[in-house]
């Protein structure tokens, strides 16, 4: 009777790991990078990912770094999304990229008490949780 106390245990362990690890791929699904056309913002990506793609090449490029770091580049104005996958092909990130003229000239931050918010507007302002390099 006493082993199945320390199986429910490890079993609610389990279960919560499994928990805190799926909360933070989804977590990724909300992310968005702004960069500015011709300009590139530097990705790091989760461990495990084995393919990455954006959604609309005619906006967005990615170009490889290594296996943990790509570029993301800006082609034209415009939205799309930037996917990555692991070798089962589980998607692991699912994040929203804005290209814009200039990432500084279309970039505004909304500051509401103490938080401060940082909007990247094309056609439409979205969240920035990513910012461009140059």
């Amino acid at each position: 009777m006493k082993n199945h106390k320390y199986i429910y245990i490890f079993i609610a362990l389990v279960a919560t790991l499994t928990f805190t690890v799926l909360a933070r791929h989804v977590s990724a699904a909300e992310k968005t990078f702004a960069v500015a056309t011709n300009q590139a913002t530097i990705v790091d990506l989760a461990p495990g990912t084995k393919k990455v793609f954006i959604v609309n090449p005619a906006i967005a490029d990615v170009y490889t770094i290594n296996r943990y770091r790509v570029a993301l580049i800006g082609k034209t104005l415009g939205h799309t999304g930037i996917l990555s996958f692991d070798a089962a092909g589980r998607k692991i990130m699912d994040a929203s990229v804005v290209v814009s003229n200039s990432a500084a000239e279309n970039t505004i931050r909304i500051n509401r008490g103490t938080k401060e918010t940082t909007m990247a507007c094309g056609e439409e302002c979205v969240e920035v949780t990513g910012s461009p390099t140059k």
